[in-house]
């Protein structure tokens, strides 16, 4: 029902607040791991859930919602996507990073592929970004 599904995805950003906050990274990491099916299933609520997390302090919430957008067989709005990812890489904080790398080198793969079919250059500044990717990988 549209209840539960609210519930959990509150729940979900609750406990990302609440572990972030306690700077207990590895059991975020952990609960994250644990969501990622329920992130896909309510992928349609995914700009809430990043709304209601800051990329800076809730960086490993963030890179999650990001990376199950990134694995959906289509994106509604490649541009508004993109944006998205530069907002999380310029603001995102290494040390939560840390625990999730190999999905942060993935999104900034997915987010090269994305340059290169999109054929075209946005008001964002892709090199820009592309530089700021090589300082945490």
């Amino acid at each position: 029902s549209v209840g539960s599904m609210a519930a959990t995805l509150d729940q979900f950003v609750s406990r990302v607040r609440s572990l972030s906050e306690s700077e207990k990274y590895a059991e975020l990491a952990e609960t994250i791991d644990k969501s990622t099916e329920m992130l896909a299933r309510n992928i349609g609520h995914a700009t809430n859930v990043l709304e209601s997390l800051d990329p800076e302090r809730h960086s490993l919430g963030h890179l999650a919602v990001l990376s199950v957008k990134a694995s959906m067989p289509s994106i509604p709005d490649v541009e508004s996507f993109m944006h998205q990812i530069v907002t999380f890489v310029k603001f995102c904080a290494p040390e939560q990073i840390r625990y999730a790398a190999e999905s942060y080198c993935s999104l900034c793969h997915f987010y090269t592929r994305l340059i290169i079919e999109s054929k075209k250059v946005s008001c964002i500044s892709h090199l820009d970004v592309i530089e700021l990717i090589t300082l945490f990988v």
